[in-house]
């Protein structure tokens, strides 16, 4: 039952993307989740990631959840909805979108070549990542930066409405993919020390567990190589082994 309410009201949502809303934003009338007069074909299946990503939801965010609250509170006093349905709905509307920002990443013990590393990573969307990251090992300090694709990649986090019409969530986020950058490397010896750079080429896995919309705890797990093409000015490809566990925070 209130799964087709969501729907319902998601659907309403999707007739705002060509409907008078982007024109005339202050309007907050029933009108508004009319049906067109002529039916459009469907180009591609409803979601409330479509909706939420949709222009009309960026530019008219704020006019559309008022239409919607609307439409709600109107749906209530014709019984369509309880009180407590009005709230979920309300509350699950006002949760999207749900969105992976940044990652901060350590590893302890646990990698070559960074034994002991540190990485900050950036989501533009849930599918790549990019990071910047330091590490070191006995003689040898590194900085680098990567691009990961999450190529497998698995989302199950759940909103559980509050009495105030807020939602918790919590939930789990799997994810699988390649990761490519490049790296600088510093070789400390006994009496001298010589720099170089190379490629990164990884397989990453991750898993990150959601206490809340802005808050989760995870580990993630990579390896591969490290071709280091110059050192101490010399050229000359030679491969290292490359990979860590790490310790993550994910807001």
């Amino acid at each position: 039952m209130l799964k087709n309410i969501l729907f319902r009201a998601a659907l309403s949502f999707a007739l705002l993307v060509n409907s008078p809303v982007c024109a005339h934003s202050a309007n907050t009338d029933d009108s508004i989740f009319a049906a067109p007069p002529q039916a459009a074909p469907v180009v591609a299946p409803v979601s409330l990631d479509t909706l939420a990503e949709s222009a009309t939801m960026r530019d008219h965010a704020a006019e559309v959840m008022a239409a919607a609250e609307v439409k709600l509170d109107k749906m209530e006093k014709d019984g369509m909805v309880t009180a407590a349905e009005k709230i979920q709905i309300k509350g699950w509307f006002k949760g999207l979108p749900f969105q992976r920002i940044v990652d901060v990443k350590i590893s302890f013990f646990s990698g070559l070549p960074d034994f002991v590393g540190l990485c900050l990573e950036a989501n533009p969307s849930q599918f790549i990542s990019i990071d910047a990251c330091a590490g070191s090992i006995l003689f040898i300090s590194s900085l680098s930066a990567h691009v990961a694709s999450r190529f497998l990649h698995y989302v199950n986090v759940n909103g559980k409405p509050n009495a105030d019409g807020s939602v918790s969530y919590s939930g789990n986020e799997f994810s699988v993919g390649p990761k490519a950058g490049v790296r600088a490397m510093n070789f400390f010896g006994i009496d001298s020390s010589s720099n170089g750079w190379g490629v990164d080429a990884l397989i990453s896995a991750e898993w990150v567990h959601w206490f809340s919309r802005y808050f989760g705890m995870g580990l993630s797990l990579e390896g591969g190589a490290t071709i280091v093409v110059q050192e101490g000015g010399i050229n000359g490809a030679r491969v290292i082994p490359n990979g860590k566990l790490s310790v993550g925070l994910s807001f």
